[in-house]
């Protein structure tokens, strides 16, 4: 059996998912599961061949990707929204999983998930049983998660947070999952709280519009007892409202599509060294700030890191001697803590310095009347570049206020804006 029959039938009557339309025990999920293996067996689909699932925050997604694990095959996943070009592509690519012929197993293809593909192609990420289940065992002991949690899912089942909270995490627990398939602050607080879920992990934004619904209301409880965030733009605000208003115990964590939940802050630290850091490296995983892409730049290796890119061409500068290169700048101070503070493409260089855009921005986004905020580089004929800043404020601002604000936030002379734009209307 695999890992989700074998969690099935240890879990049986415990509830295995939540959704708007009532609630899934283990044991119901297994026999759902098993019809929809058979089918796929009769459709001849054999052990190690690819299959395409488009999916949503929905029960039968779930039941589709246990069944397709249950019959040894690779899941391609995608969301539901896919267009039909992403779609034709993804199908394509999959002829590629060839470079991975061998022996099925734990170190064999399980899983194939798309990256975001914000500044490029999408990148095909291959993962293994292996690599899965350490991101997920890392990911429930950093969080102290137990078996009477229950799992809040927002994100798509189609990232890399719903494959490992809805599909590992919580079948390696006889956790629930509190399925979300259109949030909507006030509508999710609903289901939130009716279903008692305990534990959030994801974006802080969702926490953010759901602590907004809640004091609409009057509340000053979510249901939430623990949140894990990850992000280089989290809200210090955000985060301390969470802590002191709502009673919830934050830490923050990073990782990626590529080396899911590689580090975080430990749950039994202080209010400030949680919320201070991205956190330290988890079991198995080694970290170092330093590549030949950067002197700065974070990577990472470990038994949790994706197998490679579906293409090859996408490999030659992802991994460095066995490490795996994540393109963002990191510091690693004293007892191993990481920082994040941008991305090699997210800088500007002046006089040599490098400068994190998100730094900047972070600092001048708190200020007073900064509703928005964005950094950007400059071409400098004195010193390369400089930053600008371009800001929707809601009161009459200066380059001063923005300079005095991010010097007040610990940001060295050497990286002050020197160019500000202010859009103040609709």
């Amino acid at each position: 059996p695999n890992a989700f029959e074998t969690a099935a039938r240890r879990h049986g009557r415990r509830t295995a998912l939540v959704h708007r339309g009532g609630e899934v025990t283990y044991e119901e999920l297994q026999r759902r599961v098993d019809v929809a293996a058979a089918r796929l067996d009769d459709a001849g689909h054999g052990a190690g061949s690819p299959l395409l699932l488009l999916m949503e925050n929905t029960v039968e997604s779930v039941v589709d990707f246990h069944a397709a694990r249950q019959c040894g095959l690779v899941v391609v996943v995608l969301s539901a929204s896919a267009g039909r070009l992403d779609v034709d592509d993804a199908g394509a690519r999959t002829s590629r999983l060839d470079q991975w012929a061998g022996p099925a197993g734990p170190d064999a293809p399980a899983l194939v998930l798309f990256t975001s593909g914000t500044t490029s192609r999408p990148k095909g990420v291959v993962h293994s049983a292996n690599t899965l289940g350490t991101a997920a065992e890392n990911f429930v002991a950093a969080a102290e998660l137990a078996p009477d949690d229950r799992l809040f899912l927002v994100s798509p089942l189609a990232s890399i947070t719903g494959i490992l909270q809805a599909l590992h995490m919580a079948p390696m627990l006889g956790a629930a999952v509190v399925l979300e398939d259109r949030f909507e602050p006030s509508s999710s607080l609903d289901l939130l709280l009716d279903a008692g879920g305990s534990f959030y992990g994801g974006p802080d934004v969702v926490l953010a519009r759901l602590f907004t619904a809640a004091r609409y209301r009057g509340l000053d409880r979510v249901g939430l007892r623990k949140v894990s965030l990850g992000g280089t733009m989290l809200d210090p605000a955000l985060l301390r409202e969470a802590e002191e208003d709502f009673d919830i115990r934050v830490t923050r964590a990073y990782g990626s599509s590529e080396a899911p939940f590689s580090t975080a802050t430990p749950i039994a630290d202080t209010v400030d060294s949680r919320l201070g850091s991205d956190g330290v490296a988890l079991s198995g995983v080694e970290v170092r700030a330093g590549t030949s892409n950067d002197p700065a730049e974070l990577a990472i290796r470990g038994p949790h890191v994706m197998l490679g890119y579906l293409d090859d061409d996408d490999n030659d500068d992802a991994f460095a001697d066995g490490w795996f290169c994540t393109g963002d700048i990191a510091e690693i101070h004293d007892g191993g803590r990481i920082r994040i503070v941008g991305r090699i493409k997210d800088v500007a260089i002046r006089n040599g310095v490098k400068i994190a855009l998100p730094e900047v921005e972070m600092a001048v986004g708190a200020l007073d009347g900064v509703d928005e905020c964005v950094a950007y580089r400059v071409a400098d004929p004195e010193t390369g570049e400089h930053v600008g800043v371009a800001v929707v404020a809601s009161r009459p601002l200066g380059l001063a206020d923005i300079t005095g604000a991010v010097r007040a936030a610990g940001v060295t002379k050497s990286k002050l804006p020197e160019e500000l734009v202010v859009w103040s209307g609709p």
